[in-house]
Parts: structure tokens; sequence; C-alpha cells
């Protein structure tokens, strides 16, 4: 009999085991099913054209997943709100709508348009996307190249000075920007011929003292991302770029792009385009 109490007791342990990771596994889904969960947004039963008269039939619920919920988006109880609205541009089929996708309502201004709790802020864009190409609801990520004054030891005197040429610098500054208008003045898109570089954004404050010093003293671009693409990168992974750098970043960005494929549409359909070999 004692010469079964070790297996019986391995046993038990084992069987011990194997329920604690269960549990463990069981919590685990738990907790990532909660984090996955969304929230039911208004979206479009169909396509709705510019300048369309939105009805209730027009209209549905999807759900939205957690991590893409925006303050602008509106709530299932809200879709009477709706109602009469005028679409400002394209709404497409099963996207959730947000404030910037309708025209100002009568009485009110420009403000009408602003998520709760942000700021409309307007670039003058220099470089990256051309601003034609950007409507209203679409997500944006801004760069900024200014000059950096580096700083040479002091001199005999024990007085700082600076030294010359300035080095150019390139830097990420905000990451998953919401547009909320193109131009310089308000239209609906059916009507609009401006083809200046403003491109108005919704920011928080802080992000607007942000990009008010880079626009004072750099140039501002923008680049288009997908709409549902709101994922963003640490910043330690945002190196700087300068004419000292350019040289390694390009290596590693080579080596980064091979294997990697793209879809692009051609003549209609959707096609994946290899970008390099590995």
């Amino acid at each position: 009999m004692k010469s079964r109490l070790p297996i019986i007791a391995a046993i038990v342990l084992a069987v011990l085991a194997i329920l604690v990771f269960r549990s463990y596994i069981n919590n685990v889904k738990q907790e990532y099913a909660a984090k996955a969960k969304g929230a039911y947004r208004v979206a479009a039963r169909r396509d709705i054209p510019a300048g369309t008269e939105i009805e209730r039939g027009m209209l549905t619920s999807n759900e939205v997943p957690k991590a893409q919920v925006r303050q602008d988006h509106f709530k299932v109880r809200e879709v009477g709100s709706l109602v009469g609205r005028v679409a400002r541009v394209t709404i497409k089929k099963d996207r959730p709508l947000v404030i910037s996708d309708l025209q100002i309502e009568k009485g009110r201004g420009f403000e009408s348009l602003i998520p709760p709790g942000e700021r409309a802020y307007t670039l003058k864009l220099a470089t990256g996307i051309r601003p034609d190409l950007v409507e209203a609801s679409d997500r944006v990520d801004i760069l900024v190249t200014f000059a950096k004054v580096v700083k040479r030891k002091a001199g005999a005197a024990g007085s700082a000075a600076w030294s010359g040429p300035p080095e150019m610098v390139t830097i990420v500054l905000l990451q998953n920007v919401v547009v909320l208008h193109r131009g310089s003045s308000y239209a609906p898109a059916a009507r609009r011929k401006d083809s200046g570089k403003d491109v108005t954004v919704a920011v928080t404050l802080p992000e607007a003292q942000l990009l008010m010093f880079a626009d004072e003293h750099g140039d501002l671009a923008a680049v288009l991302r997908k709409h549902d693409d709101i994922s963003t990168m640490k910043r330690e992974d945002l190196p700087r770029v300068t004419a000292h750098t350019l040289e390694e970043l390009i290596g590693d960005l080579d080596t980064e792009r091979k294997g990697r494929s793209i879809q692009i549409l051609k003549a209609g359909k959707v096609e994946e385009v290899t970008v390099s070999r590995p």
C-alpha cells in the first residue's frame, strides 16, 4: 500500500494541475471576451449617397468592437435624431455613422460636427497625402519635419555657442486622428470645389498645443489610413529620421518588407500584390 502512495499522490497532483490550468484558460477566455465585447451603434443599412436625406429604413444597428468605439458614434437610442438629417459624405453600408458624416444642423455652426470633449484644428498640409483625396471621417497620422538646432560645447569663456547648419528631423507627431472636414470653407461634398491644402481634424486640447507648436516651427504632413485601422505604434518604435539615421533605417525597412503583400483595387476587383519576396 505504501508503494502506491507516491503514485496516487502524483495522479491527484496531475488532476489538480489540469483543473487549475483549465480554470486559468477559462478566466483568460472570459477576460478576452469581455475586452472584445463591443457596443451597438447606429450604422448604414445600405450605401447612403452624399446629399441624401436620411430615413429610418436606411439605418440599422451593428456591434462595434470595444477598441473601435468612438465618442462621436450614435447610440441606438439616438437613431431618431438622425432621421431628416442630410448626409454630407457618402456613408458606406454597415459603417457606423459619426457626427462629421452629416451636414450642419440648421441654426447651428460647424461646432455641431465636433465630437464631445474634442476640438477642431485646421492644418495646412505641406506634403503627404493629397488633401483632395481625404474626406470627412477618414483617419490620418500626422508627421512633422523641423530644423533641430545642434548645440556645441561651450567656449573658453563658458558661454554657449550654436553650430550650424541645423539638422533636419522628421517625427510622427500624432496617430489615428479623425478628419472633420477638408477645405477652407464649409459646403456639402456634392458642391465643394475647394482644392486647397486645409484639413480640419478633431483633437484634444493638449494635442492642439502640439499641432500649433509644430505648425509654427515645421512642415506638417498627413498619411491616410484605412477607416477601420485604429492601431497605433509605440513611440519607441517610431525613430526620428535624420540625414545621419536615414541609411540605417532604410536597411531595417528593406528587411521588414520581405514577404510583405498588400491588397489593391484594380479594375473594380481586389488584387493581392507581393511587395517583395523573402
